[in-house]
């Protein structure tokens, strides 16, 4: 499911569900949600921002590990 993040003007907003009931979402806060619903959000303008999913970065490796790979 994709994610947006708050960033509006106001310090929190209720946002209605795509499948019933609203969240007070707050600014700065992110929400997971249906694509259709965070188009929708999107689509305001300024309001909404896309959050890119955190994949998983590889470990940092140190001069000890890269030697043994030679």
């Amino acid at each position: 499911m994709p994610k947006v993040r708050y960033v509006g003007r106001h310090d929190a907003v209720d946002v209605e569900l795509p499948l019933g009931g609203e969240a007070t979402v707050e600014r700065g806060e992110v929400l997971e949600t249906s694509f259709d619903h965070a188009n929708g959000l999107l689509a305001q303008g300024v309001e909404w921002e896309p959050v890119a999913d955190e994949k998983k970065k590889p470990e940092a490796k140190t001069p000890a590990d890269q030697a043994e790979k030679r």
